[in-house]
C-alpha cells in the first residue's frame, strides 16, 4: 500500500523594495528658517546622508537645519540599505526669503580691538558606513574644531583623493575586500596642517 504525502511549502518572506522619500515640516520662510526633516524610505535601511543645497550635511536619520542666507535650496537624500545605494533629490525644495525686520544698525564709537584665535583643536571627521561587503560606498564628513580651515584633502587608501568638506555616497567606492585607511588632511588660515586616519574594512 502505497500513500502520498502532500507537503505544502513554507511561504518566503521578501523584504520590501527600498524607496526613498521624505518630507519637511516647512519648506518656505523667512531668514533664518529652521526646517525638520523627516525620512519615510520604505525597505531596510542602513545609513542616511543629508545634502542641504547650501553645502551643509547631515548623517542623522530626521535632522533638523537651519538656513540663513535668503535662496532657493535643493534637498538630497542618500539611503544605503539592503539593495544599494538609492537616492530622492527634490530640487528648489526650501526655499528661504529675506527677514521680516531689518535688523538694525548700532553705531559704536571706535575702540581697541583685540583679536583672539580660536585654539586649533585636531582635526577629526566621521565616514559612514565603516564596514560593508564589496562593493562599498562611504560617505566622509569632517567635524574639526577650532582654527581657521580653508582646505580639506581626502586620501581614501583605494587611489581616490577628493577636496571639500564632505564627500557624498556614490563618489567613493571600494572594489576589493581588505582594509583600507581614510586620511583627512586639514589646513588652516596661517597654513599649518592637521590631519586625522580612520579604518574601514571591506569583505567578500
Amino acid at each position: 500500500v502505497s500513500t502520498t504525502a502532500t507537503v505544502t511549502p513554507t511561504p518566503t518572506a521578501t523584504m520590501p523594495a527600498l524607496v526613498v522619500n521624505f518630507t519637511a515640516n516647512v519648506t518656505s520662510g523667512p531668514s533664518p528658517l529652521t526646517v525638520q526633516f523627516k525620512e519615510s524610505t520604505t525597505g531596510l535601511v542602513r545609513y542616511f546622508f543629508w545634502q542641504f543645497g547650501d553645502g551643509s550635511i547631515s548623517l542623522d536619520r530626521n535632522p533638523v537645519h537651519s538656513y540663513n542666507a535668503v535662496g532657493s535650496y535643493t534637498v538630497s537624500l542618500f539611503v544605503i540599505g539592503s539593495k544599494g545605494v538609492q537616492v530622492k533629490t527634490i530640487r528648489h525644495y526650501i526655499t528661504v526669503t529675506p527677514p521680516l525686520t531689518p535688523t538694525p544698525t548700532v553705531t559704536v564709537k571706535p575702540t581697541t580691538t583685540v583679536t583672539v584665535q580660536p585654539t586649533p583643536g585636531a582635526a577629526s571627521f566621521i565616514v559612514k558606513p565603516t564596514s560593508g561587503e564589496r562593493p562599498l560606498t562611504v560617505a566622509l564628513a569632517d567635524t574639526t574644531t577650532g582654527g581657521h580651515p580653508v582646505s580639506w584633502k581626502w586620501n581614501c587608501g583605494n587611489g581616490q583623493a577628493f577636496t571639500g568638506k564632505s564627500v557624498g555616497l556614490n563618489k567613493i567606492w571600494y572594489y576589493r575586500a581588505g582594509t583600507y585607511i581614510i586620511t583627512l588632511t586639514v589646513t588652516d588660515a596661517n597654513r599649518s596642517t592637521r590631519t586625522a586616519s580612520k579604518t574601514i574594512t571591506v569583505t567578500n
